[in-house]
């Protein structure tokens, strides 16, 4: 490729980025989090238990964040990538 293709090319690739600003201002921000029983959420009956994903969202602004907990409770790496992932 010659040194102006290589030019426009870099060119386009930044002006798409420029046009495409906007779009990601104001999009909220999605946080998931995949674990065992220390990132898992816990219900009421398990009081006062919780895992540190289901502490998470309180460290964000709602209106800008979502945190989305995928944990699963007594998962190994291995059986969470080939069951849950």
């Amino acid at each position: 490729m010659n040194k102006i293709a290589i030019y426009i090319k870099r060119l386009m690739a930044i002006l798409m980025l420029i046009l495409s600003a906007p779009a990601f201002i104001n999009a909220q921000l999605r946080v998931f989090t995949i674990g065992d029983s220390t990132v898992q959420d816990y219900n009421d009956g398990y009081a006062p238990r919780k895992g540190w994903g289901q502490m998470l969202p309180f460290f964000f602004d709602k209106s800008k964040a979502v945190c989305y907990n995928k944990a699963v409770g007594g998962t190994s790496s291995l059986s969470f990538y080939r069951d849950h992932w």
